[in-house]
């Protein structure tokens, strides 16, 4: 998670970044942002193992990024998944129209991450 952005998880690996329409972000501060730069329909997965029962997300232009994903402005809430035992990946996924410079966040509670290999995974994809 950012140090400054608390609820905002970052990642430490990019396994696919590939055309213009998503800008990919990551700073030890803000954690990671994709803003869009193309209008148009995007699917998005974002799914973690956490040490903790608890909620995890996606936000569309949230400021209230030190605010646990449940209680930021609603409208603000792309995805919410839940993972209800400790170690256990939780996911949500989201099918919207996104406008030029929307920013998308995997906006969590600020649980640390647990388990082995792959521990957290955030897919964006603009789908037409």
């Amino acid at each position: 998670y950012g140090s400054t952005n608390t609820k905002i998880q970052r990642f430490t690996t990019t396994t696919l970044n590939a055309g213009s329409d998503i800008t990919y972000a990551d700073s030890a501060a803000d954690g990671a942002s994709f803003t869009i730069n193309t209008a148009g329909w995007y699917f998005i997965v974002n799914n973690i193992s956490i040490t903790a029962i608890g909620f995890l997300g996606i936000s569309k232009n949230s400021s209230e990024l030190t605010t646990n994903i449940t209680a930021i402005t609603p409208a603000d809430i792309l995805a919410l998944g839940y993972t209800d035992s400790t170690g256990e990946f939780g996911i949500c996924s989201a099918l919207t129209y996104l406008t030029a410079t929307d920013v998308i966040r995997p906006h969590a509670y600020g649980a640390a991450v647990s388990g082995s290999g792959i521990v957290s995974q955030f897919n964006i994809v603009r789908v037409g």
